[in-house]
């Protein structure tokens, strides 16, 4: 995909976006990938290698005409594998029929941390960049994670600092979230002492944030439960949902399970907060 056609795909709405949009086509890309191919599909779109990424748009349904908001949404997989039919897409589609632009982002694997965040930000930019020619309000551009995912959402919207020189134009905009929304985030804490990881720096300065957990996800629990007492330290709006049983990956929720709520608690969230209709 050439960089002209990629640029004119993201500032114009009426016309029809490709599947992919490359985010850093035509640009060199900070942290060298650490695979040479996008591997992956199948009906979850399960990549297991990404060395191109790529966000797919999700235009904004049942809006009258007035600037919506967007988010960002990141899966989950450990860094290690995307399936993006499982939790992103499906959130994609929700947000989107509720009135929010939805951007679904593949970000570089296999184990790639500071790769996918750098994509992140990239990706932010660009949102920030086509905000106008989109119709997206840009103080309500956020950001969106599951597990892995929530980890990487959890750094981008609390971290400042620049790692990769002024590429374009779209590095001229902003990069943190007006608002983050966790499910099941991995990676964020220590799971007997509760300490946040240094890599999550939160502050007075954090977004507002919705924060989905489940009592038996053993591994992760510790991560919502000390994000959302290091935003409560910080005077940081925060709700937080936490149920009995559910597990750990189950994307949109298990049918009959109360967990599986959560979507609609988002939803009023969103609403509470003017981010949907």
């Amino acid at each position: 995909m050439g960089k002209f056609f990629l640029l004119f795909c993201l500032v114009c709405p009426s016309f029809a976006f490709p599947k992919d949009i490359y985010i850093w086509d035509g640009e060199k890309m900070p942290y060298a990938a650490k695979s040479s191919k996008n591997v992956g599909g199948g009906e979850e779109e399960r990549y297991s290698e990404i060395a191109f990424p790529f966000m797919r748009y999700f235009k904004a349904e049942n809006n009258n005409g007035e600037p919506t908001a967007a988010v960002l949404i990141l899966g989950g997989g450990g860094y290690r594998q995307l399936a993006l039919q499982k939790d992103a897409v499906p959130a994609a589609k929700l947000l989107s029929k509720n009135g929010l632009a939805c951007f679904v982002l593949a970000y570089r694997l296999p184990d790639n941390r500071d790769g996918a965040l750098q994509d992140a930000r990239r990706a932010m930019r660009l949102i920030y960049k086509n905000a106008k020619a989109l119709n997206i309000d840009p103080e309500k551009i956020g950001v969106m994670g599951f597990s892995a995912g929530g980890h990487l959402a959890a750094r981008l919207s609390n971290e400042d600092m620049d790692f990769y020189e002024k590429l374009d134009g779209a590095d001229d905009f902003p990069k943190k979230a007006a608002f983050s929304v966790l499910i099941y985030p991995a990676y964020l804490a220590d799971k007997e002492t509760l300490e946040l990881s240094s890599e999550i720096k939160a502050s007075q300065k954090s977004p507002r944030a919705f924060i989905m957990q489940t009592q038996d996800d053993k591994a992760y629990e510790a991560s919502s439960v000390s994000y959302m007492l290091a935003l409560r330290k910080f005077g940081v709006p925060v709700d937080f949902h936490y149920f009995h049983k559910g597990g750990h990956g189950y994307g949109l929720g298990i049918k009959g399970v109360p967990a599986s709520a959560w979507a609609d608690l988002l939803l009023e969230w969103m609403r509470f907060n003017k981010f949907a209709n």
